[in-house]
């Protein structure tokens, strides 16, 4: 993820001055060039569900194959790929630090070791 004003180099998180306001967003931004990541996680308000809801449709009625941002096709879409939609349409999407208290559950045996983990 990329911000529109990012922070000073050299912080591993966002001040809370910061600007938070996303400028892009995806899974094939270079990690040196990247301001934050994406967790997989969003809170949409209810204009917000909403603009997501017309973007879609938007984008279903207009779309006519091919790539769909970093998606090779519409069908294979993420969430980052209509994030990225609302932004270039001019909707403002903002991050929001996450500092600790999260875990990454990317195979069975992270969703295992954080089960544990939770258990305790």
């Amino acid at each position: 993820m990329l911000l529109r004003d990012p922070p000073e180099q050299g912080y591993r998180f966002l001040p809370s001055t910061a600007d938070t306001t996303v400028a892009r967003i995806g899974q094939q931004q270079p990690p040196e060039d990247a301001h934050g990541e994406f967790i997989g996680m969003a809170m949409f308000s209810a204009k917000g569900t909403e603009l997501v809801r017309q973007a879609y449709h938007r984008v279903v009625e207009s779309h006519r194959g091919g790539p769909f941002h970093e998606a090779p096709s519409l069908e294979q879409a993420s969430l980052t790929d209509i994030i990225q939609e609302l932004i270039e349409h001019g909707q403002d999407v903002y991050a929001v630090n996450i500092y600790k208290g999260w875990m990454e559950v990317d195979t069975f045996e992270d969703y295992q070791r954080a089960w544990a983990y939770i258990k305790q």
